[in-house]
Order: C-alpha cells, then structure tokens, then sequence
C-alpha cells in the first residue's frame, strides 16, 4: 500500500515470497528503507532473512527519522541460489504522529484495517500523473512554460529565410512564399498564435488593412512582426499606422522605409507597451537615406523576449485501491479569483473499464465516496481538474496535499510449496480417490469470512471442476490455516494435471490473484511426476526478468524435469518469442544460426534437462522473450522475460551486504551496457584514500555480485573501521560509480 500514513516510531514490512521451494533452493529476501528516493542517506537501514518460509516475509524497524510528515521510500529484492534479482517498485509512506488527526494509532475498525494515504511531495507521483500540471515548491498548479519568442527578419528562401518562434510553433517564410510584412497576434497568457497575416504593402489600402489588424488587438495579445524582402512594387507606412505600432513599443517603425525593399526589421510588443518593455530589430539596407532603391548590403534583424506561458487546463492523477470498502477523501487548496479546482471520481472496474461515478466535487473538507461498490470499482481514479478562466483572472488553481481514507483489500495466498498430494491407496475405494493438503493464508487488511475451494483437471473450467468446497470459518488478517480434502480421480489413461483453486468467500477484492492456485500431477502409476521447470542463462548468469543485458547476449535456455524431451525432432515443446515475433528453428531449409541445440553432456545423472543456445539482436531500451515449453503429456508452460538493453555504460544500485562486515562481505550492483567489452575494477579504500585492494571481475550487463574476503592486497585481514570502495568501468573511457562507505567490526 503506497504512500500510505504511518503513526507510530516502528514500522512492519510484507512481502509475499518466491514462488519456489525453500527445501530445493537457496532464498534470501533483502529489504531496504530509507528517507532519500536514491536510497543513499546516511540513515540508509538494509535488512536481510536468510529462512525463508510460509508466503510471507516480514521486516520490524524503528524510524531513525520522527519530524512530522517525513516521506521514506522502501524496496525489496531476493536472492536465489546466489542469483539476485532486480529491485523491486520503490514504495512510500510518510510519518505523523497522529497529532491532530484524531486517534490516528487504532487502526481496526471492526474487522478491517483502515488507511489513510497522504500525498503531498513530487516524490509520491509519476510523471504520467500530471497533465499540465507541475510542482512549484510545495504546491501543484497548472504548468508554467518559460519561452524566448523570436522573430527574424531576412529574405524567404533557405538559409536565409524568416521566421516566427513562439514555443514549439514556428513559422518559416520560406520556399518565397509570404514575402513582405508579416504579422502573427499571440495570446499572452497561453502563447496560443491566434492569428497570421501577410501584407504586401504595396498601396495606401495596404496600410489601412495593416491599422484593421492593429485595432483588433489588446493588453491580452503579443504583436510579433517580421518583414521578409522582396515585393515589387512598394510603398511607405502611413503616419496612422506609425502612431498605433508606437503603441506597441515600436521605436523604429519611424526608420522603416518603402517596405518593398530590403529592409530587415523584426518586433515583439504589446498594446501599451513602452519601449523599454518591447524588443525591436532594425537593418536598412541602405545607411544614406530610407528611401532609397538601391542596396550596398543586406543583414538580418532578429529581436527576442523571455516570457513565461500559462496552461489554462490540465490534471492531477490518484489512483487508488484495491479497496475493501470506500471511505473519503479531502485536500487543501487555494483558489484565486477566476480560477477552479474540481475532482471528478471515476470508478476502475476488475477488467479496467473506467466509469464516471462523480463529477466535479469542489468541497474539499470531506468528500464522500462511502456509497462506491468497492466489490464493482475495487479501484477509484481521483482526477484532480485545475482550470483558469482569463475573463475572471489569470492566476491558477493550488493543490497542497491530499488525503484519502478507505480499508484496503483482502489477499489470500495459497503456499504453493505447502501442497502434499496423496496419490494411492491400497482398497478399491482409495485408489479411485485422490486426497490432498496445503497451508493458506490471510496477507490482506481484511478478515475473511470464508474461503471456497476448487479442484479441476486440466484448465479452470466450469466443465472440468472435480471438486468444490466452502469452508465457513473466519480467517483473521496475518494468519493461516490448513487444509485437506478428498476427491474423486478423474479418468485418464496416463497422467493428468491437478489445479487447486482458492478463493475468498463472498467475492470481496484482492490485491493480486496470481497466488490462488496451486498444481501437481497425477499418474497412473500413482507418482508424482514433475513438471517441466526451466530457466534462462544470459552470458553465463541466471536471468530475471528485468535484468539489463548487452545488446547481443548469449542466451542458453535449459529445460529440467523430462527425460524423454525431443526437441531436435518437434520443434513445438520449445517456442521462442521475441518482442512479439516468433523466431524459427529453420527458414527455407536452412536452420536458424541464431539458434542452436546446445551439448546436454553436462546434465545430472538420472534428470531430464535440454537446452538450447539462442543469440538475439535485441533493441536498445525494453525488449521481450517469451518462452513457450510443453512436455510429452501435452501440459504447457510460459516464461517471460523482460530485459533492458542500454545505450550507455553505467552502475547503479551499488551496496554491499552485510553492512558492518565481520568476515567478508558482498557487493551488488547492477552494470549497464550494450556490449560486454572493458575491464572491471572494484576499489577498496582506507578513509585516508589510499587503496587497499583491488578485485578485477568480468565485464557482464546485468546484476552483478562480488565477494570480499576481507583482506588487502598483501593477503592481512584489515583492521576494524571505516572503509570507501568504488567500482571502475574502462572501456575506451573510464567511467566510475559513486563512491560509497563500509565498516568493518569484529
């Protein structure tokens, strides 16, 4: 639950766990806190659990920080088999101590946990939450755009041409197209160009359409003029129009001569400016008179302005849930003068469909939304909607702080690990039977009144449902239960799959669903027969998903779990996708020398495991694999991959672990890089800065650990203290992490 409030000087952390065996792997969950987004302040806290059980880690601190309204960021990550994966989304939640907020510390209400969520920092949104909108300090207003208007004057072809810069407008006087004056009128406040107008100046009626523009203009409006030579044929301003664009801040409107010729003059004003407030650009082509045909050089004449633009509308994102059930929510604002703020509440269905459930609340105090089906709209959209209208005002809507109140969701977690199938029997009756048992728990806020439980063979359908139970007891929050059960065997010659479902009584909303299901096999000989597991090597490292990788990995996927595996001969147990596009085997008669069955000579004696060798072409940013397998009792599975291709060297999220030492110690770090090509160093220092040690280790895109045994360089153990290491990247051109702190204490 992000960003919620916390009232108390301790905190409990959750997690649910790998989805793996702990009895055949090695697991440790890791967890960091701390009150810098880049988790680098001094009051940085790591915390690791290397026993790992039940679906649920949990991690109990103190807060090294207790001022009101301090905002910490939280993050988890875990090891297996002493392969680290990335870490996981940055969590928030922010510390109060309840003062004015009522007893904030009771927390139950009846048997639901209440939330309260505070959001008051450009730390606890994302970019894609505003829609011109900004931070300003401590405030939310609609977006402000410093700009630098220019207008160039010169000719209308190529290199030479003229133009109007208004933001990200611009307009070219290019391809000889426009020639002569040109006029755009810019909205002031917005910097919207509302009008363009090219006059060709070549008779008195010119002048008099020129002074119509002028007067159509006033203090809400930028002028911005160039004049782009040449027009045959030309005349002078009239005195009429000289004394309006005097208005405007003009000063050498009077300098300007037959308008036809080649004469550069740009101008930037505004009705009632003075000069001082305009910005003017003047070049006669000719220095001995202004009336003159005939040029001796040409110049361009460019004038600029800072100014800073307005958006008139724009949006705030929250969203929020899953709930349990709907409470409130309230923010503080400052409203000028012809400005609004107006929330619209919209309800976010269980398949995403968005609906309008209330439009345009503007008491901010209380806003109720208690009325909302939670069960319908397990999550809510608050669109925050700041509007200005100009003919009231030009000052734009403030947002402070928002606080939102409900109960959040339930989750129920089936412990995959805890399922024991008991196949066989020796009577009749046992044998056409099939029992079961597995440990569930409540992780959510809520009680559960109940749990349903399902048994099918093969998919989760209706029409292949063996089994279906409704336990009546209620499950309280951080708790478990166990249960059996017995149900009929299906028919079946060989093998069949077992999927286990569970799921909350009543329907109420859960944070994820994923973890409601368990499965195994059944056989007639009345073994379990294990299913095919897989797993992914990238240039000799586990992959997860997540990972950065270089541009063109080797990539060795290995299928355990089936002797009787052939994939050289039906190329369909094994499938590859590659950001959407399925990679063949063979092409027109030809095999595919981006894939290749690799030597399976290493395998574990008596264990099924193929593997195949593939050597992508990734692209640069996001990129993904999908992994298609299917053993010989036509039972599938899929794994996907998503993995990151940089375009630059760098390190990041460097730490060590543990952190003091006493032994050795471990440094993790994630390394980014289209190629794996250089030479890496880890560099031990004494505070005084003189090295101490240091560790050369391959070059490998992805997360990488290194083990310090806690000597120098001489082979003697160092000396309890303070210590400094860096990691050094040389490839062409060295590149260093940021230098971080460890201490030895034995």
């Amino acid at each position: 639950m992000d960003n919620s409030l916390v009232y108390k000087d301790s905190v409990e952390f959750s997690g649910l766990n790998p989805n793996l065996s702990p009895g055949l792997n090695n697991m440790k969950v890791f967890m960091q806190m701390d009150t810098s987004v880049k988790f680098n302040s001094p009051v940085l806290r790591t915390f690791v659990k290397n026993k790992i059980s039940g679906a649920v880690t949990k991690f109990k601190s103190d807060l090294p920080v207790l001022t009101n309204n301090t905002l910490y960021f939280w993050r988890a990550r875990s090891a297996v088999n002493n392969d680290t994966t990335n870490w996981s989304g940055t969590q928030r939640f922010v510390y109060n101590n309840g003062s004015g907020t009522g007893d904030g510390k009771m927390r139950f209400i009846n048997s639901q946990i209440s939330a309260e969520i505070s959001k008051f920092s450009y730390s606890q949104y994302n970019e894609a939450d505003f829609d011109n909108t900004e931070f300003s300090g401590n405030d939310i207003r609609l977006s402000e755009s410093p700009v630098t208007l220019i207008a160039r004057s010169y000719g209308s072809n190529g290199e030479e041409a003229s133009y109007f810069s208004v933001g990200k407008t611009n307009i070219y006087i290019d391809g000889g197209m426009n020639t002569g004056l040109n006029l755009i009128k810019v909205k002031k406040l917005t910097g919207s160009v509302l009008t363009f107008k090219n006059f060709k100046m070549t008779s008195a009626s010119s002048s008099d359409s020129l002074l119509t523009f002028l007067n159509s203009f006033d203090t809400t409006h930028f002028l911005m003029l160039l004049n782009a030579a040449y027009v045959p044929g030309g005349t002078n301003l009239s005195s009429a129009v000289k004394s309006k664009l005097r208005q405007f801040g003009s000063i050498y409107c009077d300098s300007i001569g037959i308008m036809s010729y080649f004469h550069s003059w740009s101008f930037i004003g505004y009705f009632g400016a003075s000069g001082s407030d305009a910005s003017e650009a003047f070049d006669p082509c000719c220095r001995t008179s202004p009336g003159c045909v005939s040029c001796d050089h040409w110049s361009e004449a460019v004038c600029t302005k800072n100014v800073v633009f307005k958006k008139l509308y724009g949006t705030l994102t929250n969203i929020i849930g899953p709930a349990q059930t709907w409470s409130d929510f309230s923010w503080t604002q400052n409203i000028p003068e012809g400005s609004s703020l107006k929330f619209d509440v919209i309800g976010i269905d269980r398949l995403n469909i968005e609906t309008l459930l209330i439009p345009d609340i503007q008491t901010n105090t209380f806003a109720d939304i208690s009325k909302i089906n939670a069960v319908q709209y397990p999550k809510l959209k608050l669109l925050a909607k700041f509007s200005i209208d100009t003919a009231a005002g030009i000052q734009s809507p403030v947002m402070n702080l928002i606080r939102i109140n409900y109960f959040p969701a339930t989750e129920l977690v089936l412990d995959r690990n805890s399922v024991i199938p008991e196949l066989t029997g020796k009577s009749s009756k046992e044998r056409s039977s099939s029992g079961f048992s597995f440990d569930y728990y409540n992780s959510g806020f809520a009680y559960l009144n109940g749990v349903i439980v399902n048994v099918f063979n093969k998919s989760v359908n209706d029409t292949n449902i063996l089994f279906s139970d409704t336990v009546f007891s209620i499950l309280k929050t951080d708790s478990m239960k166990n249960y059996s059960a017995i149900f009929k065997k299906p028919l079946f010659t060989d093998s069949t799959r077992i999927i286990i479902q569970i799921k909350p009584k009543d329907d109420p909303n859960e944070f994820f669903s994923y973890n409601n299901f368990a499965e195994y096999s059944l056989t007639a000989t009345g073994k379990i027969r294990n299913n095919i597991s897989a797993e992914v090597l990238s240039d000799g490292k586990k992959l997860n998903s997540g990972d950065n990788v270089r541009k063109n990995p080797e990539l060795k996927i290995i299928l355990y779990g089936d002797n009787n595996l052939s994939l050289e001969s039906d190329t369909t147990q094994l499938v590859l996708r590659l950001n959407d596009s399925y990679i063949p085997y063979f092409s027109k008669g030809l095999k595919n020398p981006a894939v290749n069955f690799a030597d399976n000579s290493d395998r574990k004696s008596g264990e099924g495991m193929k593997s195949v060798m593939f050597y992508p072409e990734l692209k640069n940013g996001n990129n993904r694999l999908e992994i298609v397998y299917r053993n010989n009792y036509s039972e599938t599975d899929t794994m996907v991959y998503d993995v990151i291709v940089s375009e630059i060297t760098g390190i990041s999220d460097l730490y060590n672990f543990p952190n003091p030492m006493k032994n050795e110690t471990n440094f993790i770090f994630n390394l980014t890089s289209p190629e794996n090509s250089g030479n890496l160093k880890l560099k031990i220092y004494s505070v005084s800065g003189k090295v101490i040690r240091i560790i050369d280790f391959p070059f490998v895109a992805g997360m990488n650990q290194i083990n310090w045994d806690g000597k120098d360089s001489d082979g003697d153990i160092v000396a309890n203290g303070t210590y400094l290491y860096k990691v050094v990247v040389e490839n062409g051109s060295e590149f260093e992490s940021e230098v971080q702190k460890l201490v030895v204490l034995k």
